[in-house]
């Protein structure tokens, strides 16, 4: 590798830093279920004018590096600095309360994260990576929801590779297995499920307006961070870092903030339809979409 340093994107260099002091900057031992999952029908006057949180997930960190491209731009960064510019483009343009999942290159494990959600009570959970292949031609963006059983191979493949995490932090697969058939027995997962579906959806046509490259479409699967949180979450592969043109565009300020700009879109068309479910709107006037 010529130039270690001029491969993080820009931005998450003075994170990294940061992150090598070893301070853990967000809790990672709390209980997966903290909060209880809420009814819609009654979240309006819940939140009352609070602004509609999401949590921001940047996959991986610390020691766990993600997938790695072929000059060894690593998965963790280039999410990291993902979270940056979209947190900053929802607050920004859509008022949004935004939660990051790691503010910095730490490890947190997948129990932290979702404690971190549900905690806070978010109104909706994305989390953010780029995908990884043995083929290196492989190429595109997809994103997934949770269901019990996988929607394809694809959908398999990237849940065992993200769900790896669970048995590196010393859960079983016997107890994962477990924990998902306890959480299908709540019957709010099928409303999350239903509403994590259509933000899949709006996220995946927002990119596909933007992202001039293969839409590999919505898919999901058991994936465990999806599972227990307790609110709509969806999981974005926004490319392969591991094909090397893919790695390439993703080493560009320009293309991550396209990414960025793409993630807000489809954000805020969902966050316009959530809101009148809640009853924060009184109607579609002023809405980012239909």
């Amino acid at each position: 590798m010529k130039n270690r340093a001029a491969s993080i994107p820009s931005g998450v260099r003075e994170a990294t830093a940061k992150g090598r002091s070893g301070q853990m900057s967000v809790p990672i031992q709390e209980p997966v279920r903290e909060a209880p999952r809420r009814d819609p029908s009654v979240m309006g006057k819940e939140a009352g004018t609070e602004p509609v949180t999401v949590v921001l997930d940047p996959g991986h960190g610390g020691h766990d590096t993600g997938a790695v491209g072929p000059t060894g731009l690593t998965e963790k960064d280039v999410v990291l600095d993902l979270a940056f510019r979209l947190r900053r483009l929802l607050q920004d343009r859509l008022g949004m309360r935004v939660i990051l999942t790691r503010g910095e290159d730490v490890f947190v494990s997948l129990q932290g994260r979702s404690a971190i959600a549900n905690r806070a009570k978010a109104d909706f959970y994305v989390s953010l990576h780029v995908n990884g292949s043995s083929k290196r031609g492989a190429v595109g963006f997809e994103t997934f929801y949770f269901t019990r059983e996988p929607s394809d191979n694809d959908a398999r493949a990237s849940a065992q590779r993200e769900n790896l995490l669970i048995e590196r932090d010393g859960t079983s697969g016997k107890d994962q297995e477990s924990l998902l058939r306890m959480t299908l027995a709540d019957m709010a997962v099928t409303r999350d499920i239903r509403e994590s579906g259509e933000l899949a959806e709006l996220a995946l046509s927002s990119l596909d307006k933007i992202m001039k490259v293969e839409n590999r479409g919505v898919k999901s699967g058991p994936f465990y961070v999806l599972a227990t949180v307790a609110m709509p979450a969806v999981l974005v592969e926004s490319a392969f870092i591991t094909n090397p043109k893919e790695e390439q565009k993703l080493q560009r300020d320009a293309y991550r903030q396209r990414i960025a700009e793409a993630l807000c879109e489809g954000i805020g068309k969902y966050k316009a339809r959530y809101e009148r479910r809640v009853g924060l709107r009184g109607g579609p006037s002023g809405t980012t979409g239909s």
